[in-house]
């Protein structure tokens, strides 16, 4: 009986012990539940742009701060739990997030670029993710770009400004994310505003994105590429003989007025 009762005792002290890993490895909600409520309440969708109701986010600082607070309990232990395609849905996420915090905290302001002083809004260690602390710039260039290298990632991470890629009203899925990233980089290269071909001149006009992260597409070449596959009405042939131009950035705050 002694010798059941020894059994009982250390299958029941394995238990607690795996507890705990189990549990953390699944705590986290990968579905943004918060995240998915604040956004609809917030972002205002205008065809293929988007504009934030700064007023309201920063009255709600609960709902951003509960937000906030989901990001931040997760360890980088938990971190490593998730597979690739979460992992970069949570970064993407948390990137975004940041931003409107730094926003919702300064507002009113005309541009994000009015944050920070001669630091500026990027370079302030202000986040406390995954057992560390980091800037826009860290998070940015240090964990997404080093670490993923997917060029469509650049139409998911919203900078707080008109010129920037629309923030949705739904976060980044792990469980989606590849249809997620191809409808935002589609949606940012048709519009007009940003990117188009003039037959006439054979002038392909693109936003700036494509000048300053190039590289990430693979150079000139890999840009037109990639823009020829995702341009309507536009031929590959069109794209690769047309000279390329970038249209200025408009960094006022993606700010909504009713």
């Amino acid at each position: 009986m002694n010798q059941i009762r020894r059994k009982a005792a250390a299958l029941v002290l394995l238990f607690l012990l795996l507890l705990p890993a189990s549990v953390s490895a699944d705590s986290f909600d990968h579905e943004y539940t918060l995240l998915n409520a604040l956004l609809k309440r917030v972002v205002h969708q205008e065809g293929a742009r988007s504009t934030v109701d700064y007023t309201l986010l920063k009255e709600q600082t609960g709902q951003l701060t509960a937000v906030i607070d989901d990001f931040t309990s997760v360890s980088y232990k938990e971190f490593t739990t998730f597979n690739p395609d979460q992992k970069l849905a949570f970064l993407l996420n948390a990137y975004n997030v940041f931003t409107l915090q730094l926003v919702a905290q300064q507002y009113p302001v005309d541009s994000i670029k009015d944050i920070g002083g001669s630091k500026g809004p990027w370079k302030q260690s202000f986040i406390s993710l995954l057992d560390k602390r980091y800037s826009l710039d860290k998070l940015e260039h240090g964990l997404i770009r080093e670490k993923f290298k997917d060029p469509r990632i650049h139409f998911a991470l919203v900078c707080a400004a008109k010129s920037c890629p629309a923030l949705q009203q739904k976060a980044y899925r792990g469980s989606i994310l590849d249809s997620q990233l191809e409808d935002a980089a589609v949606a940012f290269i048709r519009d007009t505003g940003r990117n188009r071909f003039d037959k006439a001149t054979n002038t392909l006009y693109l936003s700036t994105i494509f000048s300053w992260f190039a590289e990430d597409f693979g150079g000139n070449n890999g840009v037109t590429f990639f823009v020829a596959h995702r341009l309507e009405d536009v031929t590959e042939t069109d794209v690769l003989t047309a000279r390329v131009e970038y249209l200025p950035y408009d960094w006022s705050l993606n700010d909504y007025t009713s």
